[in-house]
């Protein structure tokens, strides 16, 4: 019996182990992972040395996950066959948030229009032009760009993705995230007692308590001292007797 499970069950371990393998594979396959942006400054970089901005992803919107690393993620923005490109990039770590739900809307490109003419450049610099915009121009934005405190759209314009002057665009605001924003709740120590006005209070008792008894203290070694430095002496008592 013994030689039998000895040879049958590594056999069976490995049998477990595949199959919770390929069902952890198979659920990571079917699902869709979202990283949740509630950092108003989020910007979306062109490689994983994140070093070169693209874009700023609008306040509470996502991206999807493409690939996590140790400080990056390799990251999606805009949804499959629409009008505009899909935006892939890579983002800080620390900038996304996780979400426990998938989102029911997830990225936020929408159109916008010139009020002026402009130009369209290929780089947040603006070194290189690729042409004039007239006015009354559609296009889609994905988010801003601030460079040297002057705001650019980065837009998807006439097939080319690039910066323009946010100053010569119509008003436009970014909706809203139609799904509810849960901040995370911050990690409390446990090694740090609590402190409530209860012991906070009792602290305030304890002290003024310890206050009274080193004055009571204080007074009595005071008197005690008095006493022993006054006290009459037993001779004087008795020439006192004797004079009487």
């Amino acid at each position: 019996m013994y030689k039998f499970l000895k040879r049958v069950l590594p056999f069976v371990l490995a049998v477990i182990i595949f199959n919770a393998n390929f069902i952890n594979l198979t659920v990571k396959a079917n699902t869709v992972d979202y990283l949740r942006v509630l950092n108003s400054s989020a910007y979306v970089y062109d490689t994983s040395a994140l070093t070169n901005k693209i874009f700023c992803v609008p306040y509470g919107y996502y991206v999807k996950v493409e690939n996590v690393g140790s400080e990056s993620v390799r990251v999606t923005y805009g949804n499959d066959d629409s009008d505009y490109p899909v935006i892939m990039g890579y983002m800080y770590l620390d900038d996304l948030t996780t979400v426990t739900t998938p989102p029911t809307k997830p990225f936020s490109v929408i159109k916008v229009s010139t009020a002026s003419s402009d130009i369209l450049f290929n780089d947040s610099s603006l070194k290189k032009a690729y042409f004039n915009v007239p006015a009354d121009t559609l296009m889609y934005y994905y988010g801003d760009f601030t460079v040297d405190n002057k705001k650019l759209s980065y837009v998807y314009c006439n097939n080319k993705l690039g910066y323009i002057d946010t100053a010569c665009l119509n008003p436009f605001t970014v909706p809203e995230s139609p799904d509810e924003i849960i901040l995370p709740t911050p990690e409390v120590d446990e090694n740090e007692s609590e402190v409530t006005p209860e012991s906070n209070n009792q602290t305030v008792n304890v002290g003024e308590n310890l206050q009274i008894i080193i004055i009571v203290g204080i007074s009595v070694i005071s008197v005690s001292v008095v006493y022993f430095l006054f006290k009459p002496s037993k001779q004087n008592s008795d020439a006192i007797i004797e004079e009487e």
